[in-house]
């Protein structure tokens, strides 16, 4: 069974974005299904996105994914 939206999904997600991998990690969040509640409540619990906004076009790629 596939796990969903797990930290260690979120910290790769965060990690492609740091990387630069913007797409990759958009890709991702499909994948994992991951929406912008989901990445905003995951980055309290362990922030890697300093700034809001980045999660905001995560959010805007992915869907434009989906």
């Amino acid at each position: 069974m596939k796990n969903f939206r797990t930290l260690e999904q979120f910290e790769e997600i965060a990690n492609n974005c740091l990387n630069g991998q913007w797409n990759l990690a958009a890709k991702k969040c499909v994948e994992y299904g991951f929406f912008a509640y989901d990445l905003r409540c995951y980055n309290v619990k362990c922030e890697l996105f300093l700034d809001l906004y980045d999660i905001a076009e995560l959010a805007e790629l992915a869907q434009t994914l989906r």
